[in-house]
C-alpha cells in the first residue's frame, strides 16, 4: 500500500465507518470514560462534528480510509486544545501516515485556529499509543495518577503537550 497520505474535514459518508472504528473493543477500551464501552453510531460522529470546539479528520493513505484524527476542547480564550487519533484500518498504517497525518493536523490547529499548545492524555499501560505521541513530538509533562479504569484497574493517565515551536523543531530535523 502507498505511503501516500492525506487528510480531510470528516465527511458525512464516513460517519459510519469512524463510528465502527471508535466501536472497536480493542480501540475503544482506551477511550475517556464517558464513550467507553458504548458502541458508536452515525448520530453520535455527526453530534460531534457539529461541536465547534471539535474538528475532526479523515487520514487516507492510498487514497482509502486508514484512521481519524480530531482535535477537541478547543479553547479560543486561552488558545488551547487537545488532540487524540486512531489508526482504524492496521493494513493502511505502514509508512508512518498517522505521525505524519498527525502532525498536519497540529499545524491546522497552530496555524489555522491559532492554537499554542496541544495536550494528549493517554492511559500508562497503552505503549502503542505512548510511542507514537512521542513520534508526533509531543513531551510528556506530567502523568495524572490512578486517573483511569482499565480491565477493572485504576491505571494512571501519561499526560504530553505540543507546542507551535516543538512542532517546527520536528519538522526542522525532518527535513534536515
Amino acid at each position: 500500500m502507498s505511503s501516500e497520505f492525506t487528510i480531510e474535514p470528516l465527511k458525512p459518508d464516513d460517519y459510519a465507518l469512524v463510528a465502527t472504528w471508535l466501536s472497536n473493543g480493542d480501540a475503544n477500551k482506551f477511550l475517556d470514560s464517558d464513550l467507553r464501552g458504548k458502541q458508536m453510531d452515525e448520530r453520535f460522529i455527526t453530534i460531534m462534528c457539529m461541536n465547534p470546539k471539535c474538528r475532526v479528520f479523515l487520514v487516507r493513505n492510498g487514497g482509502e480510509p486508514a484512521g481519524v484524527i480530531g482535535l477537541w476542547n478547543i479553547g479560543k480564550v486561552d488558545r488551547t486544545g487537545g488532540m487524540w487519533l486512531l489508526l482504524g484500518d492496521r493494513r493502511l498504517g505502514a509508512g508512518g501516515c498517522m505521525v505524519l497525518a498527525a502532525r498536519q493536523v497540529a499545524k491546522v490547529a497552530f496555524e489555522q485556529e491559532g492554537l499554542r499548545s496541544l495536550s494528549s492524555a493517554v492511559m500508562a499501560p497503552n505503549l502503542p499509543s505512548r510511542l507514537l505521541t512521542q513520534e508526533i513530538g509531543y513531551r510528556q509533562v506530567g502523568i495524572r495518577r490512578a486517573a483511569a479504569v482499565l480491565d477493572d484497574k485504576q491505571v494512571d493517565r501519561v499526560v504530553y503537550d505540543l507546542t507551535p515551536q516543538d512542532l517546527a523543531e520536528i519538522e526542522a530535523e525532518s527535513a534536515g
